[in-house]
């Protein structure tokens, strides 16, 4: 089975077609809201669907220029990934972002590979709005346990419910987590 959370529309593209091009059907699970599909944030270019293209399973940030002054590595999956890169931008940070597009089977090398690019970075963490007992955490601690040290879990406390039933007050954690997770 394979569990991905595309954050693009070419990466949800590659998806598909990947699944119809395989000689084997494996069952997909596809994660995404349809607000972050259809959000402008989410576009792609025809060129990131042409020929020599793939999906990834893993996207490192483009927007870092110096891998060598990056501090904290920021690992997430989903549609938190665009509320974390525009506070990146409007703050100084030397914060970098990776996606996990695909959660199982878990990319072990291809993270790995993403997180040797930053090597002063000292703290790793791992950023979901979900609360702690739901989401993709558990699943990313265990599978991370001896190659990205000292991972710290960065979101909602745990909950028995799947939401806080207000959209006001799910805008105000949202803020609050992506605040923490800046720091």
């Amino acid at each position: 089975m394979s569990l991905i959370q595309p954050t693009t529309a070419a990466q949800y593209f590659h998806a598909i077609r990947r699944q119809m091009l395989r000689n084997f059907r494996r069952p997909t699970v596809v994660l995404v809201p349809k607000t972050l599909m259809r959000g402008k944030q989410s576009l792609s270019n025809l060129s990131e669907m042409q020929e020599g293209t793939t999906f990834q399973p893993v996207l490192d940030d483009p927007n870092v220029a110096d891998s060598a002054s990056v501090d904290t590595v920021l690992l997430c999956t989903g549609r938190v990934f665009h509320s974390l890169d525009a506070a990146k931008t409007e703050s100084s940070s030397n914060v970098a972002v990776i996606r996990l597009e695909e959660v199982a089977p878990f990319p072990h090398a291809a993270l790995q590979s993403a997180v040797q690019r930053y090597p002063n970075a000292s703290r790793f963490k791992w950023v979901q709005e979900e609360a702690m007992n739901g989401g993709c955490w558990q699943f990313v601690k265990m599978h991370t346990l001896g190659s990205i040290p000292n991972l710290e879990y960065c979101g909602r406390s745990p909950t028995s419910s799947i939401a806080v039933g207000s959209p006001k007050a799910s805008a105000v954690e949202l803020e609050d987590l992506v605040a923490r997770a800046m720091q």
